[in-house]
């Protein structure tokens, strides 16, 4: 599974208020491409927008959700489902790569 840093939204504050320092956790748990799912310290509501970097890149990827459940007990206790916006083929091509290793 591939580290997120920097996990952000558009939706409003986390839980526990302000974000921390250099934004949320995360990471990738399967993606085509195209639909992304990702496991999160932080939130986000169906519609909203999350952005993220993937550990050992500058690009800043972009999601829309689609869902997001909670899981009790996890680390990164919300599974956020959504698709790419506005995806570069450099983006896609890194993300698929980080994800097939499951780094």
């Amino acid at each position: 599974m591939s580290r997120l840093t920097g996990v952000t939204t558009n939706a409003g504050t986390s839980p526990s208020g302000a974000a921390p320092p250099g934004g949320h956790e995360g990471r990738v748990l399967r993606t085509d491409g195209a639909a992304v799912a990702i496991q999160s310290t932080l939130p986000s509501p169906p519609g909203s927008l999350v952005t993220f970097l993937l550990e050992g890149t500058a690009a800043t990827y972009k999601m829309k959700v689609r869902g997001c459940r909670k899981s009790e007990g996890a680390d990164l206790p919300f599974t956020i489902e959504g698709r790419f916006v506005d995806l570069t083929r450099a983006q896609r091509d890194a993300i698929l790569r980080a994800a097939a290793s499951g780094d």
